[in-house]
């Protein structure tokens, strides 16, 4: 069934020892390395694994795994932590009024396996509208602090490392969504974003909820809840301007929405950096001197991200090529 979506395969620079993925496990002392072997399109590996195996279909879904306990029971679907095999895995399910929604939400899970920068799938059911991934223990990026504070790191050295990596690790996913011509459509608030990356067990981001990733280009659902601090000052809907006259194409307006969509994207990028690097939002303080040093040197390609004028902001590909060249210097 899965044939008929597009494939993408992408490394990652984990680290390769013999022909096995491995990271490094910050939560565990005695044996630091999770090694697991590197899968095509339509398999799956977990960390002790050896081989491949396809995707899990509805019989083994159904006869092979438990459920035991509810992690999140609002929007849209269902998320059950669940054991498969002796691991634990995730099973999101779609509810009742949504079910229509279970094919987009599929594809869109489906599209960029094995791409690291997005959460594992492990198998599907199409009949019962479930769909299983992998679990990541440290849950997302909103916990970042708790999990700092538990892997006994927030006063390491290695806390800024990680914390900058983030960011990186951030804008390469978005710069890679823009590549593709992808949007996300529900990150129109910070606390709702940081909840839709999750934390790999060495600590880097991978984008857990693709519900509603979509083509650039494409007009949004206006039910999200918008927190208007965190969106651009030009962030009103482009249909209620010149895309309502008859004599403008659909394609000119297509094209429109794509940019505003684009630098929207690149207007928020300092805050979720900010985010990371530990600022309260309410007083706009980073506790930590050696992550307001960081914040210091990002702030000229930070400026550019907050002008005015959308056209005046960098790509991606810029932001990500200054936080690279900064990060160089900083941790040689």
């Amino acid at each position: 069934m899965f044939s008929r979506y597009k494939r993408h395969v992408f490394s990652f620079g984990l680290l390769m020892l013999g022909s096995m993925l491995c990271s490094y496990n910050v939560a565990l002392k005695e044996d630091p390395s999770l090694c697991r072997p590197p899968c095509v399109y339509g398999q799956f590996s977990l960390p002790g694994m050896t081989k491949c195996r396809k995707w899990l279909d509805c019989y083994e879904i159904e006869t092979e795994m438990q459920l035991p306990k509810l992690l999140l029971g609002t929007g849209m679907k269902e998320v059950w932590l669940g054991q498969w095999m002796n691991q634990s895995i995730v099973q999101l399910q779609i509810k009742q009024p949504y079910l229509d929604t279970y094919s987009t939400t599929l594809s869109n899970y489906l599209l960029f396996q094995n791409n690291p920068f997005f959460s594992q799938v492990i198998g599907y059911c199409e009949k019962s509208f479930g769909l299983v991934v992998e679990y990541y223990q440290h849950g997302d990026s909103s916990q970042l602090n708790n999990i700092l504070l538990a892997t006994n790191l927030s006063y390491s050295p290695r806390a800024q490392q990680i914390r900058f990596q983030l960011c990186i690790d951030y804008v390469k996913i978005i710069a890679f969504l823009h590549s593709q011509n992808k949007y996300m459509c529900d990150t129109n608030n910070l606390c709702k974003l940081s909840t839709q990356y999750l934390m790999t067990d060495d600590l880097r981001l991978v984008l857990g909820d693709v519900d509603h990733l979509q083509e650039a280009g494409t007009k949004c659902p206006s039910w999200f809840v918008k927190d208007m601090k965190f969106e651009p000052p030009e962030a009103k809907p482009i249909y209620r301007s010149k895309c309502i006259h008859a004599w403008i194409s659909n394609e000119e307006c297509s094209k429109e929405l794509k940019k505003s969509q684009f630098t929207a994207d690149i207007w928020k990028i300092p805050d979720v950096c900010l985010l990371y690097l530990g600022e309260n939002r309410l007083t706009g303080v980073i506790a930590d001197n050696r992550s307001e040093r960081i914040a210091q040197r990002l702030l000229p390609i930070h400026s550019k991200c907050k002008r005015l004028d959308p056209t005046e902001r960098p790509d991606a590909e810029e932001v990500l090529a200054t936080y690279l060249q900064i990060q160089s210097e900083l941790f040689k």
